[in-house]
């Protein structure tokens, strides 16, 4: 695959916003954006799920994984994101004598659509897994952003523009701690027994209002960051 993985975090000042490859990482979410959808709408989707999980991540009331999701859609909502299938609703689900990453390749295609290019960049990325150490930067920061209270949460993400409205397909795989937080995802056994839970929405909004908010998230975020910096203590 062309180099589809943007690893920094996405309001750094060293990944250019408005120059997003095919796929990038924000935070515990792999998005995969359609060819068609341009650089302004990318980055507006970018910065969009970058707000809602750092808002979802310090929010003291967002306690359990299902409210940290419920605090995250929420924060979706109010940059004029609209849910058109109602909750996000998780089912549980077990594979055994198989990799990890196998196991959830079916759930996505029927999540997201077979035919669906962003779909196919998500599943090449998690298919190339096993050929890749499990230090890569992106696998580990992948990792370390999905782990909140007792689970392991993996969102994925494709987004797509379709007659002047966005389109946002969310699918979340969410494994227990039972499985010790030890690389989940990237497990490159393939006799791996593992309990999860899969869940999938879709969250549509207008082109023009999330291209209008860029420069103002944009400026947030980086505030964010800069803040923090300010604060480190050596």
């Amino acid at each position: 695959m062309p180099d589809p993985l943007a690893v920094t975090e996405l309001y750094d000042k060293k990944l250019d916003i408005d120059n997003l490859p095919d796929g990038v990482i924000s935070g515990s979410t792999l998005i995969g954006f359609e060819a068609g959808l341009s650089r302004e709408l990318r980055a507006s989707v970018a910065l969009c799920l970058t707000a809602a999980q750092k808002v979802a991540s310090a929010d003291s009331v967002a306690i359990s994984p299902d409210l940290w999701v419920e605090r995250h859609h929420m924060v979706l909502s109010g940059l004029n994101w609209v849910s058109t299938d109602g909750r996000e609703v998780f089912t549980e689900r077990t594979a055994k004598n198989v990799a990890v990453h196998k196991a959830i390749i079916p759930f996505l295609t029927a999540a997201f659509g077979p035919a669906v290019t962003a779909t196919s960049l998500i599943v090449k990325a998690i298919e190339q897994i096993r050929k890749m150490q499990e230090d890569v930067p992106w696998i580990t920061l992948f990792e370390r952003e999905s782990r909140r209270y007792d689970v392991s949460e993996f969102r994925f993400a494709t987004a797509a523009e379709q007659n002047g409205t966005v389109v946002l397909r969310f699918a979340a795989a969410r494994f227990s701690a039972r499985q010790e937080r030890l690389q989940i995802l990237f497990f490159k056994k393939n006799d791996i027994d593992v309990s999860f839970r899969l869940a999938s929405r879709t969250m549509t909004a207008n082109a023009d209002l999330l291209e209008s908010m860029n420069s103002a998230l944009a400026a947030k975020l980086q505030g964010h960051t800069d803040r923090y910096i300010a604060a480190l203590d050596f």
